[in-house]
């Protein structure tokens, strides 16, 4: 592995930003997934990067006013995990690009091979060195730069609020702490894509929460909208309004519902008033996707000295009654008890060397505290503090990708001794496979029982194999049983207080749940097919055309009937018509070398509606190898403008991949109607518009078709 090492020139110091290049593709990865990344260039996945230095200072004001000071270290950490990936890193500050395919000035695509239209560390002062902007798979980017308060929008800098897309999936990461005091006040967290956001998220923990040690004595939670003029709600009470990359801050108590107009992405930042620095970060899944059966990889009973054990705090969002939740430690210890009704419950400590399984009938959340009491007296610490989201079980894969996973403070070489590592269970036993430079090919392997916690550091006195420069950024995680067949499992990184100390300037008080490296994605977009009215915008009228694509992301091959696209019938089809006979459906349409790209007609159904892909939706009738992508492709007729529902102006379609029943990926489009100068701006009403204007969409309608080349 190489490491390149560059500084930023700004007004206010600065730190370093490192990228690090596998410069070969390994064996096992093949190099037919190699060209066929290279061949599907568009966005397949995009994140937002959350929480916006300006409201987080005010945060860490709100925890050490007496110390917390400007300027803000912000750190967002990419990992790429295949050869051929296209990434598109779009900065706020001259807004966001309502199209990739023509990309405002501060755009940048890495991965193209143009070094004109931008690389990893293109704007710094000087420029990087492009090395040929060509991803091989396996680099690990971090990007840290401080950001000055107030913000001036004429910097570009890497900062919250910008966006960032992908041809394939990734790995992010986002954290940030003050100059003063450093990285003892600092946290982070796992950036989702926004198939993971939603419209309806509950306060798991809040300002209220009983017997927490008053490690929630601040909440808040920071809402972040990819869409412009979305509306937030606080228990159905207006917020206001905000744009795409934009982020609004709530201060809440435990029970509070968080509701919005168009999908959203909610993080919980939380901390003691007044302390010197505990502080901890959480991301937050929408409540519809809140399941009833959890797992965590961190255990840890004693800590340093019996400073900093791990505790696992459970809310029940059931108001009427209360629910009973079982907890399973390794080797089959455990118990149960009682969450009341709309409250939450604090367990014991994980033992040590165990991760922890959490279940019940019911649906519920939960989420860690690290450096708590390991007695009945419940207080919390800010020496080791920082806490992640439990997994829920359907969510998990057999595959992680370390986006930030720092060992200390100063990244790679950095110290002798890692203060973070990356804590890794199996839901079964399994051998865990561990590829330190993310290059395909596994440098060491664990044999693990199941629920058995794993700690994982980049040093050879611990893991032969490893590449010795404390930094996990990067590396891949996997897990298999003795047959070859993959095992599930959770993980996550922060800080490790058997490896710590107080007032340890080397460690990251901070950590994150590493979110499972999905086997199948789905994405969907949409392009103007047939400009009836001839004025170059979408507008009633017009038909447009439905692009859906399915990537296999995964490390196997998964045969036909492996997963079910449904593409649901409203609201999309409340203002549009179907165009009979539209849909098809391409198999290989990444291209495999060796294969053949079919373009298949699906057939119009006989009964209910002629779409073929609502209600159970249809199945893939053909094989879909790693890294190859699907295609289901169908066409609308927006209805004109008599016949649109009153106030509306935007067209959205929403739909599904399900595999084996349950939902995996949700995909979205909103399309933004435009009307003839003499016509209204919206369909006429008699009544206020339910969806706000929102003007020019602030996410791309169409994927590229090729590689940009501006």
């Amino acid at each position: 592995m190489y490491i390149y090492l560059f500084t930023l020139t700004c007004p206010v110091r600065c730190r370093s930003l490192m990228l690090y290049s596998v410069p070969s593709y390994n064996c096992h990865q093949s190099h037919d997934l190699e060209r066929n990344l290279q061949s599907s260039t568009g966005p397949v996945v995009t994140y937002f990067v959350p929480l916006r230095e300006d409201e987080l200072m005010d945060t860490f004001d709100a925890i050490n006013a007496a110390n917390a000071d400007p300027p803000v270290n912000s750190i967002v950490a990419l990992a790429v995990p295949e050869a051929g990936i296209y990434i598109y890193y779009d900065h706020w500050e001259d807004g966001i690009d309502p199209d990739v395919t023509s990309p405002q000035a501060s755009t940048e695509i890495w991965g193209d091979g143009n070094c004109d239209n931008g690389f990893p560390g293109k704007i710094l002062d000087p420029p990087l060195d492009c090395n040929g902007d060509v991803f091989s798979g396996g680099e690990s980017i971090v990007l840290e730069n401080q950001v000055p308060i107030p913000r001036d929008a004429s910097q570009v800098l890497y900062d919250g609020g910008d966006r960032i897309q992908a041809s394939f999936p990734i790995a992010v990461t986002r954290g940030a702490y003050p100059d003063e005091p450093g990285s003892l006040l600092a946290g982070a967290v796992e950036v989702l894509s926004t198939d993971s956001w939603g419209d309806s998220f509950t306060a798991p923990i809040g300002e209220n929460t009983a017997n927490d040690g008053s490690a929630f004595e601040y909440t808040s939670i920071y809402v972040m909208a990819a869409e412009a003029n979305t509306e937030i709600f606080l228990n159905g009470a207006s917020q206001g309004t905000i744009n795409a990359g934009e982020n609004t801050v709530i201060r809440v108590d435990e029970g509070e519902v968080i509701t919005s107009d168009r999908p959203v992405q909610a993080d919980i930042v939380a901390g003691q008033i007044g302390s010197s620095y505990e502080l901890r970060w959480y991301s937050l899944i929408p409540t519809e996707d809140w399941g009833n059966v959890y797992y965590t990889p961190v255990g840890d009973s004693s800590g340093n000295g019996g400073n900093g054990p791990t505790r696992v705090f459970v809310y029940n969002p059931n108001v009427s009654s209360g629910i009973s939740v079982s907890y399973e430690f390794l080797g089959g210890s455990g118990g149960s008890f009682t969450v009341p009704a709309g409250q939450s419950f604090r367990s014991v400590a994980i033992p040590d060397g165990s991760g922890a399984k959490f279940s019940s009938t019911s649906e519920f959340f939960a989420l860690t505290l690290t450096d708590v009491a390991n007695d009945g007296d419940f207080t919390s610490g800010q020496i080791y503090d920082w806490g992640h989201p439990l997994i829920p079980e359907d969510q998990l894969t057999n595959q992680a990708l370390i986006g930030w996973g720092y060992g200390c403070t100063g990244g790679p070489n950095d110290c002798t001794t890692s203060r973070s590592v990356v804590w890794v269970t199996p839901v079964a036993a399994a051998t865990i496979f561990i590829d330190f430079d993310g290059d395909g090919t596994a440098d060491t392997t664990v044999l693990a029982a199941a629920l058995q916690s794993i700690k994982i550091v980049d040093e050879t006195d611990v893991y032969l194999g490893a590449e010795n420069d404390e930094d996990m950024s990067g590396a891949l995680i996997y897990a298999e049983a003795a047959d070859g067949s993959p095992v599930n499992i959770a993980v996550a990184w922060g800080q490790d207080p058997e490896r710590s100390g107080s007032g340890d300037g080397q460690a990251l008080d901070l950590g994150t749940t590493v979110p499972p490296l999905p086997v199948l994605t789905a994405d969907k977009s949409s392009e103007l097919s047939s400009d009836n009215d001839g004025d170059g915008v979408i507008s009633p009228g017009d038909e447009l055309e439905y692009t859906i694509t399915i990537l296999n992301s995964g490390r196997v091959n998964l045969p036909a009937t492996t997963y079910t696209i449904v593409d649901f019938f409203l609201p999309v089809f409340k203002d549009t018509t179907y165009v009979a006979n539209s849909v098809t459906y391409t198999d290989n349409a990444g291209g495999v070398v060796g294969g053949s790209e079919n373009v298949i007609g699906v057939p119009d159904d006989n009964s209910g509606t002629a779409f073929p892909l609502d209600e159970d939706g249809i199945l893939n009738s053909a094989a879909i190898d790693k890294g190859e992508r699907q295609l289901y492709k169908f066409k609308v007729r927006i209805k004109t403008v008599p016949e649109l529902t009153a106030g509306v102006d935007t067209i959205v379609n929403e739909g599904v991949l399900r595999i084996l029943g349950v939902d995996k990926d949700d995909f979205r489009t909103a399309d933004p109607l435009f009307f003839p100068s003499q016509q209204p701006s919206s369909a006429p009403s008699s009544e206020p518009s339910a969806i706000p204007s929102s003007g020019p969409s602030s996410m791309p309608s169409s994927e590229p078709s090729q590689s940009p080349t501006g």
